[in-house]
């Protein structure tokens, strides 16, 4: 796959020029500094990809493959998690397969976006977490705690993992005071560690600046709840997409084995959240990473002429997306019942065996993201990663099936290479265009002399190379657009100059358009 898309290439996408300029600060001038607004603290992670820039000096392309690098270390701990809670080789090599085919997960890595970095921490320290809670070994939980750190100091939401691993301890054991002080130790060193790297960016002139103007929810209560319906079933679309291969994996046994109560409990679930499915129909998918038929942000401004020719595509691939979501969802709502039918028996019986602990870990881990989730006025499509990995963990036991139906296969293996094609395709065109587009505004700077200050470039250009970013889609940009670059002609505009780029879906040469004003 990563054949397929060839990541080689020294520009930026999406939001990753914000997160390179301080690792490009590190590199090359041997200190750091961060002048860029942008929501993830970041700090570990241009760390990390300082260290890939130090054989050959600093470039986007070495930034790429430390993530590409985290991403293969990230879908082999899925593997070893998921095999040291089911002992079935199978099962763990269909969940790190989910993964890796993954759309936004495959697409991210060959970025230097902050997320799938995030991610794979995380998976490491859930992994570690659950050793810590078979075991009681204090190394476990020690080696658990850098690594929730070091996940936190990459997006703050790594914080979400020590709340939960505190309280699945408390359903461990009745805890005396001093064990609440132990298992409270993570959270404590993790928030610690946060706030003291918060005074150290504001000590060396490169304080924290968040985006601003997501609204203050804890004022708006009413906006908060209609977040949480809407979202709701907007998290149930996507990871019902990214899991379908598997639930539809598990669900010929799910009637087969399941007791009424727990076709009960289901059928309540969907019934709950039938509403919000419905009121979401329209609105998948969301966008940012997986567009209409294609993958990545596409940020230059005639967005439109991109569009335009495509618009039927564009809605049937919005059918397809909600179809296969709503079914998806339905699916994984009949598991999540199983789950929570077995688990409150099992509660209900005292049961605290680590299987119903990892549950309650695991169960913690989503409902406080998701709180989390229910607050930013915008919603991207790639933070709700995580939940296919979470999903999995609390679903694939609930059956555990020792052979696969033939029909069943089929219909998994099918949609399995049609994410590995759409993942490795998509992304491949995605940097195809960016690499022209870098191209054509290396050609336009350094060949025709044009002031940069004077070229749309789109957001990317906007924001590595003049440090204004802006949405192309709704405001103006903060420069005068003498020139474009487009994906096509533009009314009041002349042809300077075409680069083309091969495009895989379709299978055609396209061209990114160097414009000037007439």
């Amino acid at each position: 796959m990563i054949c397929i898309v060839n990541p080689i290439g020294n520009f930026p996408l999406n939001d990753d020029w914000q997160y390179a300029r301080p690792a490009m600060f590190l590199v090359n001038k041997g200190y750091y500094f961060s002048p860029d607004s942008y929501s993830p603290i970041i700090v570990m992670q241009v760390l990390w990809g300082s260290l890939f820039c130090l054989p050959f000096g600093f470039s986007f392309t070495a930034l790429r493959i430390s993530v590409l690098v985290l991403g293969l270390i990230g879908i082999l701990t899925f593997y070893f998690l998921v095999y040291s809670i089911s002992r079935n080789k199978h099962i763990s090599f269909i969940g790190s397969l989910l993964l890796v085919t993954n759309p936004i997960y495959f697409s991210l890595s060959n970025t230097f976006m902050t997320d799938v970095p995030f991610l794979t921490f995380a998976i490491i320290s859930i992994y570690l977490f659950f050793k810590s809670l078979e075991t009681s070994n204090p190394a476990f939980l020690i080696a658990a705690t850098i690594t929730v750190v070091l996940t936190t100091l990459i997006r703050q939401f790594g914080m979400v993992i020590p709340i939960a691993y505190f309280i699945t301890a408390i359903f461990k054991q009745k805890p005396k005071l001093y064990q609440w002080i132990i298992y409270l130790l993570p959270l404590i060193i993790t928030f610690t560690a946060y706030k003291i790297t918060l005074v150290w960016l504001k000590h060396i002139g490169s304080e924290f600046h968040p985006y601003y103007g997501d609204g203050d929810l804890m004022n708006k209560p009413g906006q908060y709840f209609f977040h949480m319906y809407d979202r709701i079933g907007i998290i149930l679309y996507y990871t019902g997409v990214f899991l379908l291969p598997f639930t539809i994996y598990q669900c010929g046994a799910f009637f087969k084995n399941s007791s009424t109560k727990k076709i009960l409990v289901s059928a309540g679930l969907i019934i709950i959240s039938l509403p919000s499915l419905i009121h979401v129909w329209n609105r998948v998918p969301i966008e940012n990473i997986i567009n209409p038929g294609a993958i990545g942000p596409t940020t230059l401004r005639e967005y439109h002429f991109w569009c335009l020719p495509r618009i039927d595509n564009i809605r049937h691939f919005s059918s397809i997306f909600s179809l296969l979501g709503f079914i998806g969802a339905i699916l994984l709502l009949l598991q999540l019942g199983s789950v929570i039918s077995a688990f409150y028996m099992k509660y209900k019986l005292k049961d605290t065996k680590i299987d119903a602990l990892r549950n309650i870990f695991i169960i913690g881990c989503i409902i406080i993201y998701a709180l989390l989730m229910f607050f930013p006025e915008f919603l991207f499509d790639r933070y709700l990663l995580i939940y296919t990995p979470l999903f999995f963990l609390l679903i694939f036991k609930e059956p555990v099936i020792a052979k696969m139906k033939l029909p069943l296969f089929l219909i998994s293996s099918i949609f399995i290479v049609l994410f590995a094609a759409f993942s490795s395709i998509g992304t491949h065109d995605y940097l195809a265009w960016n690499r022209s587009r870098w191209d054509a505004w290396n050609y336009a700077v350094n060949t025709l002399k044009i002031n940069p200050n004077h070229m749309d470039g789109g957001y990317e250009c906007a924001g590595w190379v003049l440090g204004q970013g802006y949405d192309p889609l709704h405001n103006k940009p903060k420069y005068d657009n003498e020139y474009l670059l487009t994906f096509g002609p533009e009314e009041g505009y002349d042809l300077v100059k075409q680069f083309p780029f091969q495009n895989y879906f379709p299978y055609e040469t396209k061209t990114i358009w160097i414009l000037h004003r007439k």
